[in-house]
């Protein structure tokens, strides 16, 4: 989709293989190795077939086997509650490249619920976006967790992508924190939800802080 538009047969294969191990309810037996936000529910793998779709070039979304696979995904997120504020993030996102996702009144209010976990330094925590507990069965506190290129680099990405111009006050912010937050090694850190011994995380959020400032016009491609 970045690079020639085209998708790649083994790209094509590989999404047709998947309609294949979808379950009855639209979702599939995701990784649920209690590693949040993304190796915890089945939802978070039905938002991301749904995003990945929506994504894929040469319309395959209009393909039999995706049309089929799409409408039992739409039917689960409509029948399923998003577990967490990051969840209703990645089905915004999703929802700009599949329609009857998300209703309207469901999009603003995601996107008012995403303005008003700003912190004061302009980022996101990615401890806001959920109620997940560490593995010593503490709950991860936002108040005191600082704001992480994750959260901020998936949040601006997504309200730009949503329409909030590049000059809208939280985005304006947003970027600030993101080009003043960048480490010496490149990468922008995001602690873990889980525990401290692995930060795995981060490099997730490294990529999502980079696709923010592109969106937001302070990348240029070579």
């Amino acid at each position: 989709a970045e690079t020639t538009g085209k998708l790649h047969p083994t790209t094509r294969s590989a999404l047709d293989r998947m309609w294949t191990l979808q379950q009855a309810d639209g979702a599939w037996n995701w990784l649920k190795c209690d590693w949040p936000p993304l190796e915890s529910d089945d939802y978070y793998g039905a938002v991301f077939v749904a995003l990945g779709v929506g994504l894929a070039p040469d319309g395959y979304a209009d393909t039999p086997a995706a049309k089929i696979g799409m409408e039992k995904v739409r039917r689960y997120l409509m029948e399923t509650t998003p577990p967490s504020l990051h969840h209703s993030v990645m089905l915004l996102w999703a929802s700009l490249k599949t329609p009857d996702l998300m209703t309207t009144a469901d999009r603003e209010a995601t996107i008012r619920e995403l303005l008003a976990r700003q912190r004061p330094n302009g980022g996101w925590s990615l401890a806001s976006l959920g109620d997940w507990k560490r593995r010593d069965g503490l709950l991860n506190d936002p108040s005191c967790v600082p704001s992480d290129g994750y959260a901020t680099g998936l949040v601006v990405y997504v309200l730009r992508r949503a329409g909030l111009p590049s000059d809208h006050d939280a985005i304006r912010r947003g970027v600030v924190w993101l080009k003043s937050s960048q480490r010496e090694s490149g990468r922008w850190f995001t602690r873990s939800v889980n525990n401290d011994k692995y930060h795995f995380i981060a490099n997730a959020g490294s990529a999502y802080a980079v696709m923010a400032l592109e969106a937001c016009g302070e990348l240029t491609r070579d």
